[in-house]
């Protein structure tokens, strides 16, 4: 259940990219477009903090 910061982005996301809203950080890029993510977003990332695809407009997650 995503709550706080990560809630209130997903919804207003998901209003205008539908079920493109959300894509994971596959090995170095975006998986929604292939973009390089900088190392300042993975340590974000694994803070667990809202990150978004500068490219894309994506909200990014690391993948179990």
């Amino acid at each position: 259940m995503l709550t706080g910061d990560f809630k209130d982005n997903y919804l207003r996301l998901s209003r205008s990219m539908g079920d493109d809203a959300l894509a994971p950080a596959e090995g170095e890029c975006c998986g929604g477009c292939s973009q390089t993510l900088t190392v300042q977003m993975f340590n974000l990332l694994s803070l667990d903090k809202p990150v978004f695809c500068k490219n894309c407009g994506r909200m990014l997650y690391l993948p179990e």
